[in-house]
């Protein structure tokens, strides 16, 4: 049996409902903001064959909360350049890669893993994006990065051969 609208309204049942503003976040407009930032070793003696940097990013954001599970667009990221401009690589900042806080004031970390063979000189960010949930974004250049005092690259060294660590300790 259909029943009509005003059968409802006779009978005292709702003929609706009214969400809550923030079910669709109709107010979060703005990005997320990137509060710390720090790449670590910031250099490195390229001699291993595989080292690793991390970068270690406070993402906030005052409504939706940094990208991550569930969202289907590019995340929150870093992209890095070689000296040559011929290669990047890329630490994700999602909110996947949280290690404290919460989606809307977090630390997250990413290692990324090179490896000797990578081009020795100063890596340098190209691209700063921070998401949010909703899509939100933000480019950051780095006159930002200089700016809020943040690092702006990392650099591999190729070993000194006539370095003192590399030569063999013939003392007896």
């Amino acid at each position: 049996q259909w029943l009509r609208q005003n059968h409802l309204i006779d009978n005292g049942f709702p003929t609706g409902f009214k969400l809550p503003d923030d079910v669709f976040r109709a107010s979060d407009t703005a990005a997320p903001n990137l509060e710390s930032l720090r790449i670590s070793p910031v250099s490195v003696d390229s001699k291993t064959n595989e080292f690793v940097i991390t970068v270690t990013a406070r993402i906030t954001d005052d409504a939706s909360g940094n990208a991550g599970k569930g969202y289907n667009s590019s995340p929150s990221q870093i992209g890095f350049s070689s000296p040559s401009g011929g290669t990047s690589v890329t630490a994700m900042l999602s909110d996947r890669h949280r290690i404290s806080g919460d989606s809307k004031d977090g630390v997250v970390v990413y290692e990324m893993r090179l490896n000797n063979l990578f081009e020795k000189g100063e890596w340098r960010i190209r691209s700063v994006l921070l998401a949010d949930q909703l899509g939100n974004i933000q480019w950051l250049r780095q006159s930002h990065l200089i700016d809020k005092g943040f690092p702006t690259g990392f650099k591999l060294v190729t070993p000194d051969p006539d370095s003192p660590a590399l030569k063999p300790d013939n003392r007896r």
